[in-house]
């Protein structure tokens, strides 16, 4: 899979899609630079190839209520913390079921980096610099070798790119909320995301030590992050639910 991706991204670059130079320097050096954005700390972005590909299989088969409903419950487990807000879960559920009909139309990679700023700037506006299409668009590219079901083009995929700007319903929750715990609980994607983007696709990284990728500390901006959502998603009406419920608007998803 990861060989396919790779030979799609090459195909990209002699492209004349605005993401095709993109695309090609991704292939060369996302992953290494992923690991510096994060922080290589394991606590905030999961490192086990097997860890991704059971998300991506329950993505592929998640075909009616129940199956979705487990999906969703996943989604928000691995990447917030504390109960799943019921109807928060419903409509996530209503929104994949309706998209997995053709009645739910696809989210766009921009309204993704609008919903992250939605609830980032809700959750904690001090701590919180923002993000935009852009830095979503790098984050799933990067992802896309181990998420080529959730992670998949939502409308039909033009042929200069490897995935057109929009995904599931599933897909831009996922996506949305990964990086929101990265822009609020990992200090080293703290900062203005186009400074970010920059370093991204510019960068010469060197491959980090095995203790870096294996720290196993909570790093103190993620004990707070973990401890307001637990505390907060107790509650139906707290401003921090109404705040889970202000991204899914911003995504489209119908209440």
């Amino acid at each position: 899979m990861t060989k396919s991706i790779l030979r799609y991204l090459k195909v990209q670059a002699c492209q004349p899609s605005r993401y095709g130079k993109l695309a090609f320097v991704l292939a060369l050096v996302l992953m290494p630079i992923l690991t510096i954005l994060a922080g290589a700390q394991a606590v905030t972005i999961q490192r086990s190839h097997s860890f991704y590909q059971s998300l991506d299989r329950q993505s592929a088969e998640a075909k009616d209520t129940a199956t979705i409903r487990t999906l969703m419950l996943e989604i928000h487990n691995r990447n917030l913390f504390g109960p799943m807000p019921q109807s928060v879960l419903e409509r996530m559920i209503r929104a994949q079921a309706g998209f997995t009909k053709g009645k739910h139309a696809p989210v766009t990679e921009t309204a993704v980096a609008n919903a992250v700023n939605s609830m980032g700037r809700a959750l904690d506006p001090v701590t919180f610099t923002g993000t935009n299409a852009l830095q979503v668009r790098l984050l799933r590219i990067g992802l896309l070798p181990s998420f080529p079901n959730l992670l998949a083009t939502g409308s039909p995929r033009p042929p200069d790119k490897i995935v057109a700007n929009d995904l599931s319903p599933a897909g831009a929750i996922y996506l949305g909320l990964l990086l929101l715990r990265q822009k609020l609980a990992n200090p080293a994607w703290f900062g203005d995301p186009d400074t970010q983007n920059q370093l991204w696709l510019s960068a010469k990284p060197k491959t980090p030590n095995a203790g870096s990728i294996l720290r196993d500390e909570e790093p103190p901006e993620q004990t707070n992050f973990r401890l307001a959502l637990q505390k907060g998603f107790i509650n139906e009406g707290s401003s921090t639910t109404k705040a889970y419920h202000h991204f899914l608007d911003a995504l489209g998803v119908n209440k």
